[in-house]
């Protein structure tokens, strides 16, 4: 991995890809289907981290997230090459971007993430992911006493890419809007919510 020590990264958690008929694959947007319930509107977190970069050119990306449930589709490619891939498309520079792919689940991520800090000396990382997402990602974190300590120390914090996007694109307004009051992400956050009770009491299925 490239030399990290002293720097910033933007931790992009992988959401749900998609494959077209065409054979190209891509993240997926609010208005399609996503079987993995973190992986709604993945597409935002891309082009989330993309403003970010923009606004602080010193920042690395690092998109992560492996085949994970499409391990067994030959031509699939990991989360973490694909969200790469769309970085490049919006005009990342690939030298920027760093990719992790081991991981097959948040909570794999979040493990991943303290090794990169922890080995490569990174001085802050940000956590990327949707709005909706970020509870849970909040309670694996409070209850690992490593990564709890980062926030405490101030080099773990968490990002919404809806924000993000908002502040850089505010014809995306009402596609959020629609997709938060929509049936589908009622039902998204429910069960959100049962698997941030399910960690809190040490029920939760790694």
């Amino acid at each position: 991995m490239k030399n990290l020590q002293g720097k910033v990264i933007v931790f992009i958690l992988g959401g749900w890809i998609k494959k077209e008929p065409d054979g190209t694959w891509h993240t997926v947007e609010f208005e399609e289907d996503a079987e993995e319930v973190s992986g709604f509107g993945g597409r935002l977190r891309v082009l989330a981290a993309k403003y970010l970069l923009d606004e602080h050119p010193d920042y690395w990306v690092v998109p992560s997230g492996s085949k994970g449930k499409f391990e067994k589709i030959e031509d699939a490619p990991t989360l973490a090459e694909l969200m790469k891939k769309e970085l490049i498309q919006l005009g990342v520079g690939e030298a920027k971007i760093i990719k992790e792919e081991k991981a097959g689940t948040t909570h794999q991520e979040l493990q991943e993430l303290k090794k990169i800090v922890r080995e490569f000396g990174v001085k802050k990382a940000i956590v990327l992911s949707n709005r909706y997402h970020l509870a849970r990602v909040e309670a694996f974190v409070e209850k690992d006493v490593e990564l709890r300590e980062l926030v405490q120390r101030s080099i773990l914090e968490f990002q919404e890419a809806e924000e993000v996007v908002l502040r850089h694109d505010e014809a995306w307004g009402q596609r959020i809007k629609d997709a938060y009051e929509s049936e589908k992400m009622k039902s998204i956050i429910a069960s959100e919510n049962e698997g941030i009770e399910q960690i809190k009491n040490s029920t939760y299925k790694y």
